[in-house]
């Protein structure tokens, strides 16, 4: 009897740790589903504002070794600025963030950017996160921008 006893409580373990697991991976892909949607929900809270966004995507090199925007975006015409929407990892070194400005056209080099944040004391300040940045916004807006914490 002690032996069938032991058997019960050992499977009624491991299907409650099974329980826990399978409520633990829906909770995850709830989640993740969330996060995938967000880019469509900038846009669309954009659009109903009456301006346009871009999201901006890292540019990768091609093979001739020379490099184009990677923007895309929906955009819908009004007197109001393009939005930007930049994305900054925690860990993107920032020759690759100064490279996604270039890219968005806030400055002509690399250096000019780097520059700008070295002259503010704004370089080990850039917050990883998402930012909406307006294709308008001056040097020291944009600084200030991506200094705060993600939107």
């Amino acid at each position: 009897m002690k032996k069938i006893k032991d058997i019960l409580y050992d499977t009624n373990d491991i299907l409650v740790a099974l329980l826990i697991l399978f409520l633990a991976v829906l909770i995850i892909l709830s989640r993740v589903n969330a996060i995938m949607a967000y880019p469509e929900k900038v846009i669309a809270a954009s659009a109903g504002k009456g301006g346009s966004i871009h999201v901006a995507e890292p540019s990768e090199p091609s093979e001739s070794g020379d490099t184009a925007s990677q923007e895309e975006g929906q955009s819908v015409e009004s007197d109001s600025p393009e939005l930007y929407s930049v994305y900054i990892a925690y860990d993107q070194p920032l020759s690759k963030v100064a490279k996604t400005f270039v890219d968005l056209g806030f400055f002509d080099t690399t250096g000019e950017f780097t520059a700008a944040l070295t002259a503010r004391g704004a370089d080990k300040k850039v917050k990883a996160g998402n930012f909406i940045i307006p294709e308008n916004a001056t040097t020291d807006e944009l600084i200030n921008i991506i200094t705060k914490s993600g939107q």
